[in-house]
């Protein structure tokens, strides 16, 4: 059956020569003007000349249901025949097409679903890739995979690649120098006006604002309305006024408009919804002929591919649903975004298909000049797991070998990897890991790989039931603020979850009537969601109650929650708030449910890890040997024991207790600059005493094998000194003597006290300190009392090594330093005695100091 071309279309004249190009060549790109009629005329012809051989397929992959939809009701009626005999359509939770269908067109993702199934696409010859611009997540994929195909298994696939606007020169070299043609038809003008508000008021009220603006400019009927034979063709009456498109981000937004709009005109205008939710009956209403004017109030399925008759003036909010995902839970999601320039330029045109039309933006023009040119790829900003299990799935083997039309985010690969792997779907956590057969089994549901785990986990426990509720929530973004009790009625989910939850049921044909609890159904969440899991900060007086996250960070707790006695959490959504004047958001718990922390050590998942560590402890002057058991981030349990003796243990004495990088060639190696590094980590006098002694006895005596305290020899010495020391002596002065003695023999100890003793008992019966100054020689101190009767000043080192004494008067302030004890009792004595007296009357000045006499 011919193609029925009562209502010619541009792109009609060119389908030869778009066939002619696509025959020789295995890919081809076609760029046509909007409205040309690409999307519903070159597939059809290309079915007709022999792209589709018997029992065999031509799939036209579309971004949106509602443009697959239409598209394919548009083609089998232009055919004569129902949608889902030759022609048919498929999408999540529509399929109208069967064993005969030969032409089918669907959703980009859809296409995923089928190379699971059938890697090879063995019964398809054609895949046509309309609006490839708008650069999904899944067209990219599908690109990618459909290119290896054709280099590989399948250099008979054909592709066609169909845009209003690309950039065409990197797709083709991506496709093998592919052709490119480009066919513009003629535009009727579009006068662009803007019409900001202010910012706090409510969407409806600014889109009956902007209607009813439209309205009051008058006119019976848009210009060159009346003239356009080919609307007139298709019934639509000259006398009818231009009907009104309006872009909405959601269908949310679309309900209160519609509402706001019927009280304010009553029935002086159809007020028509249009998005990917509507039933089918409702949605022909939008393209068939009306007695009065049309208001259509659309998502971005109106943008492209739809062409809507009749559409002269275009209201845009310059808003749309984009597709990300939730920074938190990592499940895929819709957000409120302002649009770039292309998609606002698409919109306008939509008033200009048919007749003359108007574009009314409801924000200002510098608004619009400071967007965005044209929307980010979404495989810059989505989570790439389910998409890279799919991948595997195909059997991509290595995904470091996959073809990108343009390379992901290495961060978010490997994320996205790593999370494979603790989901238990890969045997590691490269992106070449092999699937496992739990990999395998989630690649066959069409979910993110988090929720198709959480749901195997719940048909594991017998859980199933709430399990599917509970995920559909999760998935529409549904659950409730503080949601604890995961049981809950399913009249309280919205009904696109219910939908959702419906749909999951159909996977799971065999599930058994719910057999377990709570616990049940918390513990198989854990499988789904392992890092998300939290532990309760201790709280001090007045403080509120705060999470700390295995993944890193910290989020509060309303005060209304009910922790009871839980300390570990499973937390499923969270909320980032900033206050004025704060640098940074802070993360607000907002849905969460307790786990047992028992449960960490069932589950398989890599996040649980046992550590041992050396640390230095400053305290206490010791290494000591930490054992901890972690599950990301948070500590479970920790044990600590004073470290043996160990290279790996003194490498953190070296580098935390004394601060020195023994490879450090700037370093300069002389005792005076080392104890200067040392003296925040330890007593550097007992340690510069000791340096001192051992320099002090190798020159009284050459023959005791003592290193040279400089340069390669003091580091020769320390590395020999510190390798005797016992860590779990700390670094006291006698714990380094010890050393010292092991490092250089036991026999110096008797040596050193008895040469270079560290104290000397004075006439007086006091004992004084002997100090080793690095570099000069030692001395000690005392009152001046104290040295009455003592002949001459104390030898060190049977004489080899001079000692100098400091005679302090009776205030500690030092009266004579020196090395000639005799020569100041004799000298100088008799003349400071008498001013000392003076001064000191209380205290004893003898005449004599020998005999101690007055």
């Amino acid at each position: 059956m011919g193609i029925n071309t009562k209502s010619p279309l541009p792109i009609d004249r060119h389908l030869p020569e778009i066939e002619s190009a696509l025959a020789s060549a295995s890919s081809l790109i076609l760029q046509a003007t909007p409205g040309s009629g690409k999307t519903t005329r070159v597939p059809p012809y290309l079915l007709e000349k022999g792209y589709c051989p018997e029992g065999g397929q031509i799939l036209v992959l579309v971004p949106r249901r509602l443009a697959a939809k239409m598209a394919a009701l548009r083609v089998a009626e232009e055919r004569g025949e129902a949608v889902g005999a030759t022609v048919g359509y498929q999408f999540r939770f529509e399929n109208q097409s069967g064993p005969k269908t030969r032409l089918k067109f669907l959703t980009e993702g859809m296409l995923l679903r089928y190379l699971v199934q059938d890697p090879l696409l063995r019964r398809v010859s054609l895949v046509v890739l309309d609006e490839f611009h708008e650069r999904h997540l899944h067209s990219d994929v599908a690109l990618g995979y459909l290119r290896r195909l054709q280099t590989r298994e399948r250099p008979d696939l054909k592709l066609l690649v169909m845009s209003a606007t690309l950039e065409a020169e990197g797709l083709s070299s991506f496709l093998g120098g592919a052709p490119v043609l480009r066919f513009e038809a003629p535009a009727y003008p579009v006068a662009i006006e803007y019409q900001p508000s202010e910012a706090t008021k409510p969407l409806e009220r600014k889109i009956k604002d902007a209607v009813a603006s439209v309205l009051a400019k008058g006119g019976a009927k848009a210009p060159g309305y009346g003239e356009n034979r080919e609307l007139v063709a298709r019934g639509f009456s000259p006398a009818s006024p231009g009907d009104i498109l309006v872009f909405l981000p959601g269908m949310g937004e679309i309900l209160r408009s519609a509402e706001a709009l019927r009280q304010a005109l009553g029935g002086e205008a159809r007020i028509l919804p249009l998005h990917g939710e509507l039933p089918k009956e409702e949605q022909a209403k939008v393209f068939a002929p009306a007695d009065r004017r049309k208001i259509i109030l659309a998502t971005n399925v109106a943008e492209t591919s739809l062409t809507i008759e009749g559409v002269t003036t275009v209201i845009d909010t310059g808003l749309h649903r984009q597709a990300s995902y939730s920074w938190w839970s990592g499940i895929p999601a819709l957000k409120t975004k302002a649009i770039s320039r292309a998609s606002g330029t698409q919109r306008a045109g939509r008033a200009g298909r048919t007749a003359p039309g108007t574009c009314l933006r409801l924000y200002s023009k510098s608004d619009w000049d400071s967007r965005l040119a044209f929307e980010t790829p979404e495989i810059r900003r989505s989570d790439l797991a389910q998409t890279l299990l799919e991948i595997k799935a195909m059997g991509v083997e290595r995904l470091s070998e996959f073809s990108w039309l343009e390379n992901p985010p290495e961060g978010g690969l490997q994320a996205a990897a790593e999370l494979l792997f603790l989901l238990g779907t890969t045997e590691g956590k490269g992106l070449d890991a092999a699937l496992t057969p739990l990999g395998r089994r989630l690649a066959e549901l069409p979910l993110h790989p988090r929720l198709g785990r959480f749901l195997l986990a719940a048909e594991a426990k017998g859980v199933l039931a709430p399990a599917f509720d509970l995920a559909a929530a999760i998935a529409e973004q549904d659950l409730d603020a503080g949601e604890l009790h995961l049981f809950r009625p399913s009249s309280k989910i919205s009904e696109g979850a219910r939908r959702s939850a419906k749909q999951f049921a159909a996977f799971f044909p065999k599930a058994e009537r719910a057999r377990g609890g709570e616990d049940e159904l918390a513990y198989a969440l854990l499988c789904g969601f392992p890092d998300r899991v939290a532990k309760l900060r201790p709280k001090g007086r007045g403080e509120a109650p705060e999470l700390v996250f295995c993944a890193g960070g910290s989020g509060a707790i309303p005060t209304e929650f009910v922790l009871g006695s839980s300390e570990y959490f499973l937390v499923l959504d969270v909320q980032e708030r900033q206050g004025h004047g704060q640098s940074r958001g802070r993360v607000h718990v907002r849905s969460l449910v307790s786990i047992e922390p028992e449960w960490l050590f069932d589950w398989q998942g890599s996040l649980l890890q046992e550590s041992q560590e050396l640390v230095w402890e400053a305290k206490s002057g010791k290494v000591q040997e930490v054992q901890r058991l972690s599950y990301g981030q948070l500590l479970i349990e920790e044990s600590r024991k004073p470290a043996a003796g160990s290279p790996e243990a003194s490498l953190v004495f070296w580098r935390e207790g004394l601060g020195l990088d023994l490879e450090d060639s700037s370093l300069i190696w002389n005792v005076p600059n080392l104890l200067e590094k040392l003296r925040p980590k330890l007593d550097v006098e007992a340690l510069e005493s000791l340096f001192s002694r051992l320099a002090w006895m190798k020159k009284a005596y050459g023959e005791v094998e003592l290193p040279d305290w400089e340069g390669e020899g003091l580091k020769e010495g320390l590395k020999r000194l510190f390798s005797h020391w016992r860590m779990e002596e700390g670094l006291s002065v006698e714990a380094l003597e010890n050393a010292a003695w092991d490092a250089f023999g036991t026999h110096l100890q008797g040596k050193l006290q008895r040469l270079l003793p560290t104290g000397f008992a004075l006439p007086s019966g006091r004992r004084a300190r002997v100090h080793y100054p690095w570099g000069r020689e030692p001395w000690l101190e005392s009152r001046m009392q104290d040295f009455f009767g003592l002949k001459q000043a104390p030898q060190l080192a049977e004489g080899r090594v001079p000692l100098v004494v400091h005679l302090l008067a009776p205030n500690g302030r030092a009266v004579q330093v020196t090395r000639d004890l005799a020569g100041f009792w004799r000298n100088t004595y008799p003349s400071v005695r008498l001013e000392l007296k003076r001064r000191y009357p209380k205290h004893a000045w003898p005449e004599d100091p020998l005999r101690g006499k007055t």
